[in-house]
């Protein structure tokens, strides 16, 4: 997971209210041999959570929620999106 300086930087232009921060999955076409990926590439959760601790850090958006299994973190803005946010990993 590389250069989180650089997308705490689009985050910070963007002002999305909601980030979810994810690594690819080794299924479909990203199996096709000349995209050149293989299962190792393929971020761990905890290298995930790594990496959107850091953009929180950097933008002051806040962890809201995760779902290992998807190997996905939440980030939101603020409060306010947080509170009022659909995605919501517990009903998964």
């Amino acid at each position: 997971m590389l250069n989180p300086e650089g997308y705490a930087d689009l985050i910070k232009r963007a002002l999305p209210n909601y980030v979810e921060v994810k690594g690819f999955s080794f299924v479909g076409g990203a199996r096709e041999p000349q995209r050149g990926l293989h299962y190792e590439d393929m971020p761990i959760f905890q290298e995930i959570k790594d990496f959107a601790n850091r953009l929180a850090k950097l933008t002051g958006y806040i962890v809201t929620a995760e779902h290992e299994e998807s190997r996905v973190v939440l980030l939101c803005r603020d409060e306010d999106s947080k509170k009022n946010r659909i995605i919501d990993f517990d009903k998964l």
